[in-house]
């Protein structure tokens, strides 16, 4: 069962992102709140929609919750 968070930054397009735990993309720990462990991405959304309106799935790891907005590839090193 996948772990999930949700980033405490806004994104590039103003939303919170949702991430996996092995997601390149994943924030450092002072950046993120831990969601938890669920069974799948929409059950990781519902959890983060209770605490903000503005969430969107990474679309790197978890493209089945995200809206569709091709972000710009972040540097990762």
């Amino acid at each position: 069962m996948p772990d999930y968070y949700l980033s405490k930054e806004l994104s590039q397009n103003f939303e919170f992102e949702i991430h996996k735990d092995d997601c390149l993309y994943l924030p450092d720990e002072k950046s993120r709140k831990h969601i938890g462990f669920f069974n799948n991405s929409q059950e990781a959304l519902n959890e983060a929609t209770k605490t903000s309106q503005y969430t969107n799935g990474c679309y790197w790891c978890c493209k089945s919750i995200h809206n569709g907005r091709i972000p710009f590839a972040k540097n990762k090193k």
